[in-house]
């Protein structure tokens, strides 16, 4: 055999590399929002908590917060889209592993669904706000 021709298993350990690469690379950037999340989450939280003046006027008040939910709203949609991603990548990722012979752990059920996500989001928002009060 040439060292340029690929055997079908050769072909599929690549699949299967190339899938979980994919997922990893997904699993990364869906971790960086949640990142995003976080500290803007934490960063209104403290404003609010710290400077109790901050919130004295009800303009004031109706500001931080529509500014939150406006940031809470983009953030979702993009946490929701990319967890559905990292869904099918992990379920793609695991078919080729499979096919190729290779033991990985089911790398779909390591991710949120989207329900959960939004789920999450709310409770968060609803805090968020109630701090404001």
């Amino acid at each position: 055999m040439k060292y340029s021709e690929v055997t079908p298993m050769q072909d599929n350990v690549q699949l299967a590399f190339d899938a979980i690469q994919l997922y990893q690379t997904q699993y990364s950037q869906v971790d960086t929002v949640w990142g995003y999340f976080s500290a803007v989450t934490l960063a209104i939280s403290g404003f609010v908590l710290g400077m109790k003046r901050s919130t004295k006027t009800i303009k004031q008040t109706i500001a931080i917060v529509a500014a939150y939910l406006v940031f809470c709203v983009g953030n979702h949609k993009a946490l929701k889209s990319g967890q559905e991603l990292l869904l099918d990548l992990g379920k793609n990722a695991d078919f080729y592993a499979e096919k190729a012979g290779l033991v990985v752990n089911d790398l779909h059920y390591l991710t949120w669904s989207s329900s959960t996500v939004g789920y999450f989001h709310r409770e968060c928002n609803l805090n968020c706000v109630n701090a404001c009060r």
